[in-house]
Parts: C-alpha cells; sequence; structure tokens
C-alpha cells in the first residue's frame, strides 16, 4: 500500500516539475533578453505563469494524451510523470515511508527537474543546483545520518576539480579541432554548470564517492554519444552528419552516477569492484 501511496506522490510532483522545467528556462531567457540592448521590453514574450491558468486535467500528460491533445510538450509531462511515479514507487519499497529518508523523495524530483532541463535547453540553472545544495544542508541539520560537513566541503571541492579537469580537456579538443580543421567547436564537450552540478552532487554524495558518480558519467555518456553519432548517421547519411557537431546533455549521466550511489550504494560498491577488478 505504501507504493503506490508513494507512486501517486510521485505523479503529483511530476505536476510541479514539470511547471518548473517551463517557468524556469522561460524566465532566464527573458532576463537575458533584457540585458541585450538590441532588444525592446516591448518585444519580449510574456513569461509563462508558474501557477497553471489552464484546467488542472491540462496540465498533466497523461490525461492530455489519453484526450488525445498530446503534442511534444505533453510527452514529456508524461515521460515525468511516469518516471517520477516508478521512482518514488521504487524508494518506497527499499526504504518506506519514513521521515529520514523523506529526502530521497526530493531529491529525485530534483534530479528530474535538472534533467530536463539540461535536454530541452542545454542549460543547467544556478536556482536548482541552489535547491539541491540547500536540501543537502538541511538533511544534514534535521537527521545528520549520511554525510558529515567535512564530508561535503570535500565533495565539492573533488567534483569542482574534476569538472574543471574535464572542461580544461574540452576546449584543449575545440583547440586542437580549430588548429586542425579550421573549424571551431560552437560548444565545448563539458560546460561550466557541469562543473558547478558535479560539485552540488559531490556535497551530496561525498568527496569520496563523487569519483563513482564521475566514472559512470564517462561510462554511460560514452554510450550515448556512441548512440547517437550512430542514429544520426543512420538518419541523415554521412554528408549531413558533417555539417554540424554533435553535443549531448551531460546532466543526466551525471545525475545517474550520483543517483546509483545514492539510492543503491551497496550495489554501487559492488559494480565499482568489479569494474576494477
Amino acid at each position: 500500500m505504501h507504493v503506490l501511496i508513494a507512486a501517486l506522490l510521485g505523479f503529483l510532483a511530476a505536476l510541479m516539475v514539470n511547471r518548473l522545467a517551463d517557468y524556469l528556462p522561460a524566465r532566464r531567457y527573458d532576463q537575458l533578453a533584457r540585458r541585450s540592448p538590441f532588444v525592446s521590453a516591448q518585444s519580449l514574450p510574456l513569461v509563462p505563469p508558474l501557477v497553471p491558468r489552464a484546467p488542472l486535467w491540462q496540465c498533466f500528460g497523461f490525461t492530455r494524451a489519453l484526450a488525445g491533445k498530446a503534442d511534444k510538450r505533453a510527452w514529456r509531462y508524461l515521460a515525468v510523470e511516469l518516471a517520477l511515479s516508478a521512482a518514488f514507487g521504487l524508494i518506497a519499497y527499499t526504504y518506506g515511508l519514513y521521515l529520514p529518508v523523506s529526502f530521497f523523495y526530493i531529491y529525485a524530483a530534483l534530479f528530474a527537474l535538472i534533467a530536463v532541463i539540461d535536454i530541452e535547453h542545454r542549460w543547467i540553472l544556478p536556482s536548482t543546483l541552489m535547491a539541491l545544495i540547500a536540501c543537502s544542508a538541511l538533511e544534514w541539520l534535521l537527521f545528520g545520518w549520511r554525510n558529515v560537513p567535512q564530508e561535503m566541503l570535500r565533495g565539492a571541492l573533488n567534483g569542482c576539480l574534476i569538472g574543471a579537469c574535464l572542461w580544461l580537456l574540452g576546449f584543449a579538443y575545440g583547440k586542437l579541432k580549430k588548429s586542425l580543421r579550421g573549424k571551431a567547436v560552437g560548444r565545448t564537450i563539458f560546460g561550466l554548470g557541469d562543473i558547478w552540478l558535479l560539485s552540488a552532487c559531490g556535497v551530496l554524495i561525498g568527496g569520496e564517492y563523487i569519483l563513482f558518480a564521475t566514472l559512470m558519467m564517462m561510462l554511460s555518456g560514452g554510450v550515448a554519444a556512441l548512440g547517437a553519432m550512430l542514429w544520426r548517421l543512420a538518419r541523415r547519411g554521412q554528408r549531413r552528419r558533417r555539417r554540424g557537431a554533435l553535443a549531448i546533455p551531460y546532466a543526466p549521466h551525471i545525475l545517474l552516477g550520483t543517483a546509483i550511489w545514492l539510492y543503491a550504494p551497496a550495489a554501487a560498491s559492488s559494480l565499482l569492484r568489479s569494474l576494477i577488478n
């Protein structure tokens, strides 16, 4: 019974995640446009309200799909609803609906929000990172059963250093490609937002375990990049494939490694030992 209750809570949490995934990037675009000297305030589109004005049933992808009014955004709504319902149910099945693990549900919703925004806009917003760090600190203040402040600080530093190294490698790759082919890389492999996300995840799981999250990010990111390249080659052909550089969002892969260690530390330890051996 508690699993079904948790799945229902996940379905309702998806409503907030989807609204924030629409509202936060729109507000960010509006802020950037207002700073531009070439854009007038009157020409800017209105930022959608955080609280929906449409009927409630239109705010869920599930009901919109049943009504035959599903568009691209509605399918994303439905995907988030299914993912969070399954995630909340699995957390409840593993840990139960107890107060000390209540933050596990909050982290799942934040992970979904960060991943959706990065996939759709290639942005990792500071507000979402601050929420993740604030929840980590609040969890320690209320319960203090996973990390100590020293380990949280160590995780932030390790995540920042690892992310900076990966960013420098991507920057060097862009310079090398420009010097060899005379073609600049418009987007680095690893962005500054990914650095801050690794640092925030380090606060969440600690300095030693952020190394595991980075390893999982590299493995899953490599598989995703290879799959995207093969898909693009099959869909568009060799000639059209060369017209643009391929860039995949790395936030979902960072969050995947973090989630594995956060929710299943025993399985993560076993996986890490098998990879090392």
